[in-house]
């Protein structure tokens, strides 16, 4: 399902998407899950950083997956950040 919201997102107003899938993970059966298995297990939690350039469509795109998640799978955590000037 992650490629569907870096496509949505690719498509919208954001300036950069990056998906981190977790090593290892319990998964909702409470069955430990880890990328050393055989397979990549889907199970494993996923963390999408998403940077947009102001607020409101932070606000937009927060409600729009809102309204499409099932709220018992998923924790949506957003925070300001600040751009730092190197020069």
């Amino acid at each position: 399902m992650y490629r569907e919201f870096v496509h949505l997102l690719w498509e919208s107003s954001a300036l950069g998407v990056t998906v981190f899938r977790g090593e290892e993970g319990v998964d909702r059966d409470a069955h430990i899950q880890s990328a050393d298995a055989a397979y990549l297990s889907q199970s494993l939690p996923i963390t999408m950083h998403i940077v947009f350039e102001d607020e409101d469509a932070t606000d937009e795109f927060i409600n729009r997956v809102c309204a499409y998640l099932n709220k018992s799978n998923y924790l949506l955590f957003a925070s300001d950040a600040k751009w730092l000037d190197p020069g």
